[in-house]
């Protein structure tokens, strides 16, 4: 039985319960903030609507950044990785002119100081889950005759199988997996968009067990034992990080930590 509820094409869709899989470690905040632009996201077309119609009503004109951010220590060799994902100004335009800010990006940080990172202008290629932490961008396709590409622009989560069949490269989050194919370049040497320094690539594919959320946890010898179960009797308690008025966006402090620790196994 697979990890994750499907669509009818088989592809993950987005976890409301904190109950459903998870085993009560989903915190309140996991899912995304901003308003997808991506084609699969209902919210898409609203979303571009109001962003043309926002600047004559001079609203929706302020920036706005969204950020991912997962460190995977390799106890054994003292050494870190970081991986940043980022989406900024997603659906907005200036005086209706899409803002030239726009960027769907992935950073990827290693030892010695390594640095590489992709990017891409168009925010529609960046998908966000609204209640657990789903997210990914497809930056490129990998050439195949199957499927036409009208019918991938649609295309949001997969399953790390899919994801790795058909992905040249980009990046996905799942709660029980990090995929990426990195092919950009040394951010050390220039900025975040294409072509700016050295070329470089990197790939990864992790699979995650979530030992702890932000509240309560079951102990670490029960957690998580048979990941393909998707229901369970036991209920953890999740928290808002800042306390429980941060559920409120109004005094939400800008960040919230959705997994504070997991396993990790792959490459």
């Amino acid at each position: 039985f697979p990890p994750y509820p499907l669509d009818d094409d088989g592809r993950p869709i987005d976890i409301k319960s904190n109950q459903h899989l998870l085993n009560g470690l989903q915190t309140p905040h996991s899912g995304r903030k901003f308003t997808p632009t991506h084609p699969s996201s209902s919210s898409s077309r609203r979303s571009r609507l109001r962003s043309k119609l926002s600047h004559l009503l001079r609203r929706n004109n302020r920036r706005f950044t969204e950020g991912w951010y997962y460190r995977l220590t390799l106890p054994e060799y003292n050494e870190s990785f970081v991986f940043i994902f980022s989406i900024e100004d997603a659906g907005r335009f200036i005086k209706g002119e899409k803002s030239p800010l726009t960027l769907a990006c992935m950073q990827l940080l290693g030892p010695d100081d390594t640095y590489l990172v992709q990017s891409d202008e168009d925010d529609t290629k960046f998908w966000g889950w609204k209640y657990a932490q789903g997210l990914g961008c497809t930056f490129e396709w990998k050439e195949e005759e199957e499927i036409d590409d009208s019918a991938k622009q649609s295309i949001a989560a997969m399953t790390p199988e899919e994801w790795r069949d058909r992905v040249k490269t980009g990046f996905q989050i799942l709660p029980f997996h990090l995929q990426g194919r990195l092919d950009g370049h040394d951010g050390t040497q220039g900025g975040v968009k294409s072509n700016q320094g050295v070329a470089g690539k990197a790939e990864y594919d992790i699979s995650l067990r979530p030992v702890a959320g932000w509240g309560q946890y079951p102990p670490l010898s029960s957690q998580l034992q048979h990941q393909n179960e998707t229901s369970t009797k036991q209920t953890y308690s999740q928290f808002s990080t800042a306390g429980w008025l941060a559920k409120f966006p109004v005094f939400e402090p800008h960040w919230q930590i959705t997994m504070a620790h997991a396993r990790a196994t792959g490459s």
